[in-house]
């Protein structure tokens, strides 16, 4: 999998995943999704991962290539995720984009501020239920599952080349202020500083990422461990997963 620096890691807080300019019918079929830890061009529907006890992410097995990928281009959209992130975070993701150096130390860095994700010009891409099934029943016929696992796998995504960052202004004047942030992003192709109800920095992809995604767990029959036994249950994720990389399955 791809990543692309610019995406902030997943933090704590309650996730309020919201469409703005959206009729009800509209924001309803986007609840449920949660973002990726970074913004990427892998992770397509019918990826299976797992995340072991260490907190590590691998790529368990091949996709479900026989499972057909949806796509729909949602009208006119912008939608937008409030969350409370701690103030270390927040300047290392503002130093990953080369916008910041050392902090002041005015604020203390297990403070939980607010940032602001929003994405325009979206994509959906989805999979449909009885087709993940069968494939998915097949798929696990002949994996061999590792124990302390928990294993996913990925039913829906939106992706954007547009991704826009909301930040407070008392996290952008501990790492210089507005002016140094903009004068910093000036050389950067497709990110920019703008102001406004704190700092907003608008992030331009040269081609459509994904950003949030819709998930199941992949509950197991007890003992089915080191196995290959079929039962299993699919169930959806609705918290935050974190994880560090790990890449292929070993």
């Amino acid at each position: 999998m791809k990543l692309h620096p610019g995406f902030l890691a997943v933090g704590i807080g309650a996730l309020s995943l919201v469409r703005v300019d959206a009729t009800p019918l509209q924001t309803a079929a986007f609840e449920g999704f949660v973002p990726y830890p970074f913004a990427t061009t892998g992770d397509a529907p019918g990826t299976i991962f797992r995340i072991d006890a260490q907190g590590r992410r691998f790529i368990a097995t091949a996709p479900l290539s026989s499972v057909k990928v949806y796509k729909d281009a949602v009208e006119s959209p912008r939608y937008s995720q409030k969350r409370q992130f701690k103030v270390s975070l927040l300047i290392s993701f503002l130093q990953s984009l080369g916008l910041a150096g050392s902090p002041r130390g005015q604020l203390s860095a297990d403070l939980q501020r607010e940032m602001t994700l929003e994405v325009r010009n979206a994509t959906r891409e989805y999979t449909i239920d009885d087709e993940v099934e069968t494939a998915l029943r097949a798929k696990l016929k002949t994996l061999v599952r590792k124990e302390g696992s928990t294993y996913y796998v990925v039913r829906e995504t939106i992706a954007s080349k547009t991704v826009n960052y909301g930040v407070s202004s008392d996290v952008v004047a501990e790492v210089g202020g507005e002016a140094a942030l903009s004068k910093a992003a000036a050389g950067k192709a497709g990110l920019k500083v703008a102001s406004g109800s704190g700092t907003k920095l608008e992030r331009e992809f040269a081609k459509p990422m994904r950003v949030f995604y819709k998930a199941e767990r992949v509950a197991f029959a007890t003992g089915a461990f080191g196995g290959r036994s079929g039962q299993f249950q699919r169930v959806p994720v609705t918290e935050m997963l974190t994880w560090t990389e790990g890449g292929k399955d070993p």
